[in-house]
């Protein structure tokens, strides 16, 4: 491998996600990188680079880090919309539909 190297000592993922895309990975690559998360179009590329062995990993660090920045946007949209109907529901004093705040909060 030439360039930098930066595939060495960095972990793609937790151990018990790794441990399951190992295992996975027994059946196929493809499905060890599924089980990261990683689009069909972006396992389709993975592989594809992995095809000369001798090649520098740079072009997979770039697709592995894209799609860590994806997933990070997605947790942090998550992390929102849990704050968001947390306070829709603490809002929400009991009593009838017609007083409801998560109707409320639905509603255009």
């Amino acid at each position: 491998m030439s360039g930098s190297g930066s595939c060495r000592g960095r972990r793609a993922a937790p151990a018990i996600i790794a441990s399951t895309a190992r295992e996975r990975s027994a059946a196929s690559p493809s499905s060890a990188a599924r089980a990261l998360g990683f689009s069909l179009d972006q396992v389709r590329a993975l592989l594809g680079l992995a095809d000369d062995r001798r090649n520098d990993c740079a072009g997979i660090d770039r697709i592995a880090d894209e799609h860590l920045r994806e997933v990070e946007r997605k947790i942090a949209d998550l992390i929102a919309l849990r704050r968001e109907l947390k306070a829709v529901i603490e809002s929400c004093g009991g009593g009838t539909v017609a007083d409801c705040r998560i109707i409320e909060a639905l509603a255009p």
